[in-house]
């Protein structure tokens, strides 16, 4: 039921429900029987999350039998990440999860650098969310550098090897 209500203000993620009304998406009439089944997968033996959304609606106690190695990382300064990004909840629900933040960084900071002129057109287009709009001090580029090798590493420590 949060999932279904997630979108009903629209004030937990603006951006997303503003998609999901755009897509005709009505997440009241989703089947609801596939909550809560097992999703594990032996072929998946890590998993990391970029920000991942909404982390809000989840019941923690769901996500304590995850076995393999999860990695999830927030970007922006703690103080700032919106409830529904705040992922270091979930992150201690798990048992090998591993939470870093980079607190330079802001949610947009995950996406393709900005062409010029884009932040202008986004809006033209109706798109409100600062999507050209990284944290303080670090640029776009810098931003995914920092995630690559975060990526790179958090892979190398949970399956092992140099590649």
């Amino acid at each position: 039921e949060l999932f279904a209500g997630y979108c009903d203000t629209g004030e937990s993620n603006p951006s997303l429900c503003s998609w999901v009304q755009q897509s005709g998406v009505d997440l009241h009439a989703m089947d609801k029987s596939l909550v809560g089944r097992d999703n594990s997968d032996p072929r998946v033996r890590f998993a990391m999350a970029i920000d991942p959304a909404p982390a809000d609606i989840f019941a923690l106690s769901s996500l304590a039998d995850i076995s393999v190695p999860v990695s999830i990382v927030n970007l922006g300064p703690p103080s700032e990440i919106p409830e529904t990004l705040r992922a270091s909840g979930i992150a201690k629900a798990m048992p090998r999860a591993d939470y870093q933040v980079i607190e330079d960084a802001s949610h947009a900071s995950m996406f393709a650098e900005c062409k010029p002129n884009a932040a202008e057109i986004a809006l033209e287009e109706g798109i409100e969310d600062p999507i050209c709009t990284d944290g303080e001090g670090a640029s776009r580029a810098a931003i995914h550098r920092q995630l690559i090798e975060m990526t790179i590493a958090a892979f190398r420590k949970s399956l092992g090897g140099e590649g």
